[in-house]
């Protein structure tokens, strides 16, 4: 059988995947006979989208296509940021980082961020099946060090500030931050729900003035607090292990999120993720994927709707007075209603 043939009996809209978009460079297969068991398709990750948050993102993404299709390697063009691993195994899945140059055929090639071509089955993968890989992602990629022990009595909350480039000349407009008064909401609900807390601040850089502000907030009421601004590493496996996470809009912190075995709660303003509504990726089911291990999430939301639009970041003196003064009175707190997961049955592959 012929690849595409193969492609499109499980699924997939090949010309929709080998056609360019906005967003990804157009994927390409290679169109010959295949023999899953002697000549097994491959999945190649042909672009670096983005940095570390997209990037897992990406991986995730194919895990689910590679499920879908019987494919037992992945290769990526990259490496996940500052983590230099050649290689995992997912189950029996192999994933190869830092690949430059193409697989031999049978390879289907993509970016893997926006997953056009999989529309017909997208849509229906197990949400608690990709919370599972990205928690065993985690685990084999950052294979935890020796700490001190921690005080199980106590919630461990992260609080996140995105910084670095956003507040520098290197400006994306689409990565519009939260104002502090979200951080300081977040705290206030959580001071009234979660008791024995422990609480971090973590962040890039100072840049994002919010942090200093922050800290201070917490310092005139007396609340204790460990900063964290040194090690991507040790940030990623602090994010990826605390009780609840008051995230930036990141996809970043997205991530952390999935690959969080302890994760009981998450807050978000505006937007549950930082890709909340792209239909055609796993980030379409991103509060699914949480509630499907039990993780409680909150939407704080703009009552007001006058903050800074989301794509319009610019970092201008307006903006900048806005991140600091937004009112807390404009913004409220609301649980949201998850759908559960079907649990995972012997041999599911998605």
């Amino acid at each position: 059988m012929r690849l595409a043939e193969y492609l499109n009996t499980k699924g997939v809209w090949v010309d929709g995947l080998c056609w360019p978009s906005f967003s990804q460079s157009g994927g390409e297969i290679s169109d010959v006979d295949i023999d899953l068991e002697n000549n097994p398709i491959k999945i190649y990750v042909q672009e670096q989208y983005g940095r570390f948050g997209n990037n897992v993102h990406q991986l995730l993404n194919a895990l689910v296509v590679a499920r879908h299709l019987s494919v037992k390697m992945i290769s990526c063009n990259f490496h996940l940021d500052e983590v230099k691993t050649e290689f995992i195994v997912m189950d029996d899945i192999e994933v190869r980082f830092g690949v430059k140059e193409t697989p031999k055929s049978p390879v289907v090639s993509a970016t893997m961020f926006y997953l056009q071509g999989f529309e017909k089955f997208i849509c229906s993968f197990n949400c608690n099946r990709v919370k599972l890989d990205a928690e065993r992602l985690f685990r084999l990629l950052f294979q935890e060090k020796k700490s001190k022990p921690r005080d199980w009595n106590k919630k461990r909350i992260a609080f996140h500030f995105r910084s670095g480039d956003i507040f520098s000349t290197n400006i994306n407009p689409i990565y519009t931050q939260p104002p502090l008064s979200y951080y300081t909401t977040a705290f206030e609900h959580i001071c009234e729900t979660l008791p024995n807390r422990e609480i971090h601040v973590v962040y890039e850089d100072n840049r994002n003035p919010c942090i200093e502000k922050f800290q201070s907030f917490l310092g005139e009421k007396g609340v204790p607090y460990e900063s964290h601004s040194s090690s991507f590493i040790d940030d990623v496996r602090l994010i990826a292990s605390v009780d609840c996470i008051v995230s930036s809009y990141s996809s970043f912190c997205d991530v952390l999120a999935l690959m969080n075995e302890n994760l009981g709660r998450w807050y978000a303003f505006r937007s549950i993720s930082a890709y909340e509504g792209v239909e055609l990726s796993i980030s379409s089911k991103f509060a699914n994927i949480l509630g499907s291990a039990g993780t409680e999430v909150y939407r704080v939301t703009d009552d007001n709707k006058s903050y800074i639009a989301l794509g319009d970041w610019k970092l201008s003196p307006e903006q900048v007075d806005q991140l600091l003064n937004y009112p807390a009175s404009c913004l409220s707190i609301k649980r949201e209603n998850v759908l559960p997961s079907s649990p995972l049955v012997k041999g599911e592959i998605i």
